[in-house]
């Protein structure tokens, strides 16, 4: 025993005779601190010889003998355990013993001031099918007035498969970085019995350490055999005392799949002796995100840091009508602009203001003038990122021409194209990442500088941050967008796997802060988390639960349990339909959710649809450029509804056209704008490209009219004219 670790053994031997004279397998037993040996068949009677020899070659161990049971007349008997607690643990301040409760033995150990009860539990595969032993064990266990789980280890041979069941997680330090999330395992089966084990630990808070620690972090198989592999050796410990514990491993032979003739693998467990690390979890670690912004490198870019223009003035007060024709007003509005961007030229100008202390700085930033330069520099920004092409290919805000809307397409689009293919299946992780206020602002201007964003806008900026981020005025909410959009702009290099889509990987999507996570398994989805979370780690920033959600696109069918996942250690909801971006996605990709909460939202609120007179305004409003290409008979319930209880002018302007031809509309013309308007490389136009090559989505209705129709339909994707022409033809019929 080292001074500062408890090693402790499970082992299934698959018997002890022969072993008991084999100087590697006692050479490797003795090893550990606490050795808990099981299938000896063994009995003190028929093999008194081999407990003697074991007993004289561990001398220095406390012997506990548990024999085999003998259910046939003829054979050997099954089960048998032998438990070996080092003598001189004792000297090292540990105290043992171990108590018989009849249906199955604890060794107790006390660990400086810490308790600890070691269960060896040894469940033999027919016993699950009387589902007697297990159900005996915990209910005898559950009804001691002792609560020994409380402070417990579990460890044995149990005979279950728990393939991938996740539980909640709390990220201790011995927890893999890359399970934060969750167990993983090679062993990829369940059963009902590895569901009840579960169970069972879930209610008494304990976690099963197999595929989550470092030691074990891919879930190794622990037995071997010529029929099969699976995991059935196993460790369970109280949340209580996880800190307590270092690591756990399956250990294996330096050669070959076994060792010592065995069927099995050791399992092995390592706690600390040291209880100042007790209790202290990943959470309560002292973190402190270090900025390596440096505010002495000074970065120029004319078209962020020009003189201030009467135009962009303009252009910041158009909104105050009266005051835009006043060339006065202008003229002075521009001198005191200018004058106060001028401020922030240089780090010393930078640094004198910002040491006048938060609240003038707060207060300066409300003026009216500190106000339209806040508006020009947005502008200004955004500008710059279009012209200069900063923001990534998987960005749909503050990019020329692209919003929320292009994101729920090439949502739709991207999924419609996975689900043509044979078997296809899409994983899909729905959330917003949010920015700690309470943070460095630092590490914002870090990526701003890292980007090239000039430092006479930065110190800008800083100077406003305080102000920035408590203010919740609409320019304020769309310039802290802005920044934290950059921000985030390098998201997309650290997280891989997604859909393959061609040659193009899409592995997310984003507007602004929301995003969505997309994958073809489970298992990929659960690793593109976990880099998400080191990224959020990496940066402190923080995702929302409440706005988090997990849903697979498919045929039919949800999300087992077996293929939840975890953010942070806590579950993530699996989720039919989720509302994202205002638009209610459905697991079967269907619009009819979306349509039918338009609907109802505009019986709710039909005084304010009578004093709308714009009523392809009202379909954009609720994306119809999205599904218009469907027909709901809803929506012809719901003009009716409107003309009826509407005024007669209502009435008459939805006679001319129908909301259902209006949504068609908005389709054709966004179908349109995606293929002849959009630059090459868009993704809207990638996806929408592929979707009329493997004619999914909106291309297969498009396509099944133009043939009941006669019309060439690739002769008008051709060219926007043709568009056109297809369009006119399709309103006439």
């Amino acid at each position: 025993m080292s001074n500062d670790t408890l090693k402790i053994l499970s082992y299934n031997i698959k018997g002890l005779p022969g072993k008991h004279q084999d100087d590697d397998f006692n050479k490797y037993i003795r090893k550990f601190d606490v050795f808990i040996l099981l299938e000896t068949h063994t009995d003190s009677v028929k093999h008194s010889d081999i407990y003697k020899k074991f007993t004289e070659l561990h001398s220095d161990f406390d012997l506990n003998f548990e024999d085999a049971i003998k259910t046939l007349r003829k054979g050997r008997g099954s089960g048998g355990t032998i438990i070996g607690i080092r003598k001189s643990l004792k000297e090292n301040g540990v105290e043992y013993s171990t108590e018989d409760l009849g249906f199955c033995k604890i060794i107790k150990l006390r660990l400086n001031s810490r308790e600890v009860n070691i269960i060896p539990l040894y469940i033999r595969p027919d016993s699950w099918k009387k589902a007697s032993f297990f159900e005996n064990f915990k209910n005898q266990i559950e009804e001691l007035e002792e609560n020994v789980l409380e402070n417990s280890v579990i460890i044995g041979d149990v005979n279950i498969r728990l393939g991938e069941i996740t539980q909640d997680v709390v990220a201790f330090p011995c927890i893999a970085p890359c399970n934060k999330n969750g167990r993983k395992s090679e062993d990829k089966k369940h059963d009902k019995n590895g569901i009840a084990f579960c169970g069972f630990c879930n209610k008494h808070n304990m976690q099963i350490l197999n595929g989550l620690t470092r030691g074990d972090c891919i879930g190794r198989f622990t037995f071997i055999n010529e029929v099969g592999k699976s995991t059935n050796d196993i460790a369970a410990v109280s949340r209580n005392i996880m800190g307590l514990v270092k690591d756990f491993e399956v250990d294996s032979p330096e050669s070959g799949e076994t060792r010592h003739g065995s069927d099995h693998l050791p399992i092995c467990l390592q706690l600390h002796l040291n209880d100042e690390l007790d209790f202290q979890t990943v959470a309560d670690l002292p973190f402190n995100a270090v900025s390596t912004f440096d505010a002495s490198i000074v970065l120029t870019e004319s078209s962020l840091d020009a003189d201030i223009t009467d135009e962009e003035v303009r252009y910041a007060c158009r909104n105050r009508h009266a005051e835009c024709a006043d060339e006065v007003f202008i003229a002075e509005k521009k001198v005191r602009c200018n004058k106060l961007f001028g401020m922030f030229h240089t780090f010393n100008n930078y640094n004198y203001y910002l040491n006048m202390g938060t609240e003038v700085m707060s207060a300066m930033m409300k003026e009216d003038d500190a106000q339209i330069l806040l508006r020009i520099i947005l502008k200004r920004l955004t500008n710059w990122c279009n012209k200069n092409k900063i923001l990534n290919d998987f960005q749909h805000c503050f990019v020329n021409g692209l919003s929320n809307l292009d994101m729920i397409y090439n949502l739709h689009a991207a999924v419609h194209i996975k689900l043509g293919e044979k078997s296809g299946k899409v994983y899909a992780y729905f959330l917003k990442i949010k920015y700690n206020p309470l943070s460095d602002h630092g590490i914002l201007f870090e990526k701003l500088q890292k980007l090239g964003v000039s430092s006479k806008v930065i110190f800008l900026l800083s100077f406003a941050s305080e102000e920035l981020w408590r203010n919740s005025n609409s320019l304020f909410i769309k310039l802290k967008t802005l920044i934290f959009t950059l921000f985030l702009n390098d998201l997309p290099e650290y997280i891989n796997g997604g859909l393959v889509i061609k040659n193009r990987r899409v592995g997310l999507l984003m507007c602004a802060n929301h995003i969505v996570i997309l994958s073809e398994s489970i298992p990929t989805l659960k690793d593109m988390i976990n880099e998400l979370e080191d990224y959020c780690d990496e940066w402190v920033l923080r995702i929302d639960p409440a706005e988090s959600k997990v849903m697979v696109f498919s045929r039919g069918g949800a999300i087992s349990a077996s293929e939840s996942c975890s953010i942070y250690g806590k579950r993530i909801e699996s989720v039919l339909k989720v509302e994202f971006l205002g638009f209610f996605f459905t697991s079967k990709l269907s619009s009819l959710s979306h349509v039918l909460n338009m609907i109802e939202k505009s019986k709710t609120s039909f005084q304010d649809l009578k004093a709308l007179n714009d009523w392809k305004q009202f379909m954009n409003l609720y994306m119809a450029n999205v599904w218009g290409f469907r027909e709901f008979k809803e929506i012809d319930q719901l003009q009716a509804l409107i003309s009826k209880k509407g005024n007669v002018q209502i009435a008459k302007s939805l006679a001319q056209k129908s909301l259902k031809s209006l949504a068609k509309d908005l389709f054709l013309d966004y179908v349109k704008k995606v293929i002849f308007l959009y630059e090459n490389n868009n993704l809207s136009r990638y996806l929408t490209l592929i979707v009329i090559e493997k004619n999914v989505f909106w291309a297969e209705t498009l396509n099944n009219m133009c043939n009941t129709n006669t019309i060439n339909w690739e002769y008008h994707i051709q060219s926007q004219a043709n568009w056109d022409e297809l369009v006119n033809i399709l309103n006439q019929n």
